[in-house]
C-alpha cells in the first residue's frame, strides 16, 4: 500500500510496507546491543583483578608480615596481664601494606562486591565456625578457622601460624583476552584465560557486578 502526498506540486509516494518493516528492525537492533561496552568492562575487570592479588595475600596467603621491632613487640605484650606464650597474635610490621582493620576493609570494599566482602571480613576478623545439629539440644559449634587479624587498640595483630594454612597464590589472569559470557546491565560474567606459575592453565569464570561506587569483583581470584 502506498500513500501519495502533493508537496509543492510534486507527487511523493510513501511505501507503507517499508515503513512498518524499518520500525521493528530498529527495535531488534537495539535489543541486540550489549548492555555494557565490552572494552570498558574488560578494563574494569583488569583493574580489579590486579588489585585483588595483594588482598588475596591478606585473606588467603601468609598474611601481613609481622613486626621485627623488638621494642614495639615487647611494649605490645607488656600490655596484657597474661603469659605471653598464650598469645597467638603478633603486631604487624610497620612497613606492612595495611596498618589497621579499617584500612583492610576499605581496600577490600574498593575491589570486591558487598556480598563477597561479608565472607572475607568474617574470615579475616571473626573466624569461621561450623554448627552441627543446629536447633537441637546436641547443637555444637566448632571453630573451622580462627580470625586472621585482631585489632588491639591502635595495634593490628596477625595470627602467627597463617603460613601453615596459606593457599598457593600463583594464578594470574589475561584479562585482555577475557571472553564475555553474559553481559547484563548490572553484572558481567567472563571466561578469563589464566596461568599458574607463568604456565597456561584453565579458563576461570569471573563475575563483576555494578555497585553505587562502580564495578566490583563478585568472584574469588586466588
Amino acid at each position: 500500500q502506498s500513500i501519495s502526498y502533493n508537496v509543492a506540486h510534486t507527487i511523493v509516494r510513501i511505501d507503507m510496507k517499508k515503513i512498518f518493516f524499518i520500525i521493528p528492525l530498529c527495535f531488534i537492533l537495539a535489543s541486540c546491543a550489549p548492555a555494557n561496552d565490552p572494552d570498558a568492562v574488560r578494563d574494569a575487570l583488569a583493574g580489579l583483578v590486579e588489585q585483588s592479588y595483594a588482598l588475596n595475600e591478606v585473606y588467603f596467603g601468609e598474611g601481613l608480615p609481622i613486626s621485627d621491632d623488638r621494642e614495639d613487640v615487647e611494649r605490645f605484650y607488656a600490655s596484657f596481664d597474661t603469659d605471653i606464650t598464650s598469645i597467638n597474635y603478633h603486631p604487624v610490621a610497620k612497613d606492612a601494606p595495611f596498618q589497621s582493620e579499617e584500612e583492610i576493609r576499605a581496600a577490600t570494599e574498593a575491589v570486591f562486591s558487598p556480598a563477597y566482602c561479608t565472607y572475607l571480613f568474617e574470615r579475616a576478623f571473626s573466624g569461621i565456625s561450623d554448627t552441627f545439629d543446629a536447633g537441637t539440644e546436641n547443637e555444637v559449634t566448632k571453630t573451622a578457622a580462627y580470625a586472621r587479624y585482631i585489632q588491639y587498640g591502635e595495634t593490628l595483630t596477625v595470627r602467627l601460624n597463617l603460613a601453615e594454612e596459606a593457599i598457593p597464590l600463583n594464578r594470574t589472569y589475561d584479562c585482555a583476552n577475557a571472553e564475555i559470557l553474559e553481559n547484563k546491565k548490572n553484572a558481567v560474567t567472563f571466561a578469563v584465560p589464566s596461568s599458574v606459575d607463568g604456565l597456561p592453565d584453565e579458563e576461570v569464570e569471573i563475575k563483576i557486578v555494578r555497585t553505587d561506587d562502580g564495578w566490583r569483583l563478585d568472584s574469588p581470584t586466588y
